[in-house]
Formats: structure tokens, sequence, C-alpha cells
């Protein structure tokens, strides 16, 4: 009888164990995931700015105006939206409002479901590159008819014309 007690408890004890050890595998898979995803999404960020240290200041605003740009909104007060408008506040593209949900008391703000209400722009550009597609849904849903553009594409634009430029150097 006491026997048999002792199999019942190391079989229990087993269970718990096994359980234990995939509830910690599982996390440490979620970790190694989500380790991955940032891995790329800075490596993806760092391209970008790279390649926009390489490009002139001025091949910005040259690249907005031919396109028929003269006005946009950046979606993103982060830092990409931030140095955007600071590029830009200095030419002839101009910067009507950002779109973001939080605010920011350095610039004029709005909420995505403000933008019906709001000055049209020519374009959106969007700065948040990991999340372009959702937020494109988001800014179509809303009504808006215009362009919405990707950053990091805005860049690797003028970064490839720049290198046709230059004889591919």
């Amino acid at each position: 009888m006491s026997w048999i007690i002792c199999i019942l408890i190391v079989m229990i004890i087993m269970i718990c164990l096994g359980s234990i050890t995939i509830s910690l595998f599982k996390i440490m898979n979620s970790t190694i995931i989500n380790t991955e995803r940032l891995k790329i999404r800075y490596e993806r960020y760092y391209n970008i700015l790279n390649k926009w240290i390489i490009i002139n200041d001025n091949k910005l605003p040259e690249y907005f105006i031919k396109n028929k740009i003269k006005t946009i909104a950046i979606y993103g007060c982060g830092n990409l939206g931030e140095i955007l408008f600071k590029k830009l506040e200095i030419t002839n593209i101009e910067i009507k409002y950002f779109i973001d949900k939080n605010s920011n008391e350095n610039f004029n703000v709005f909420k995505l479901e403000e933008i019906k209400n709001v000055t049209n722009v020519d374009a959106i550009v969007v700065t948040p590159i990991d999340y372009y597609e959702d937020i494109k849904k988001e800014i179509l849903k809303m009504g808006y008819d215009g362009i919405v553009l990707p950053f990091d594409e805005v860049i690797l634009n003028i970064y490839n014309e720049v290198e046709v430029d230059n004889g591919g150097k």
C-alpha cells in the first residue's frame, strides 16, 4: 500500500514538473521570438537611418516636390517623426500636422480619428515603419484619399537615386 502511495506521489511530482517545464519552454520560446522581432526592427531602423545619413539633406524635399507633394502630415511623433519634421521645417515642404495616438506638446498633433476634420494634405508620411500596413489601412478607413507613404520607402527611393547618380558607389 505504501508503495502505491509513493508511486502516485512520484507520478504527481513528475506531472507537475512536466507542466512547469512546458510553461518555462513556452516563456523562453516567446522571449526568443520577441528578441528576434526586436533585432529585426532595430536592424531596419539602423539601415534606414544609415541611408538617410548618406543622402544629401536637399534630396528629401526634392523627392517630395518631384512627386508633386507640397504639404504633408507626419504619422508618428517618435524619433523618426521628429527628425523628419526638423529636416523639412526649413524647406518648401509644409508640414501641416502630426498624427499620433499620443499627444506631444511640441507639435500640432491629431488623433487618427480626427483627420477627417483637419486640413487636407498631399501625403501622409508614416514613420513607424513596422506598422505601416496597419496604419495605412486605418488612415484609408478614416476617409483619407491622398497618398500614404512609408517613410523607409521614401528614404530608400532617394538613396537608390543617389546611388544611380553616383554610378553605384
